[in-house]
């Protein structure tokens, strides 16, 4: 199946939000899926973490370091 995540989903994914169901997180875990995540998804996390300051290092480099190795 093919899955595309949008902002939040990949936001949510990454810093272990509780907001993100457990199908969810299967879904996007599992191997045969194939998993796409928007260029722009990225850029939204990168501009709400510079305007937040929530991120000790560039958010996208984080981002791509937590997501699944499959992805």
């Amino acid at each position: 199946m093919r899955i595309l995540l949008d902002t939040h989903t990949v936001y949510w994914y990454t810093t272990g939000d509780f907001k993100l169901s457990s199908s969810a997180q299967n879904a996007i875990q599992d191997i045969t899926n194939d998993v796409l995540i928007s260029s722009v998804s990225l850029w939204e996390i990168a501009i709400y973490s510079k305007q937040r300051k929530t991120a000790d290092e560039p958010a996208i480099r984080y981002i791509l370091a937590n997501l699944p190795k499959h992805l």
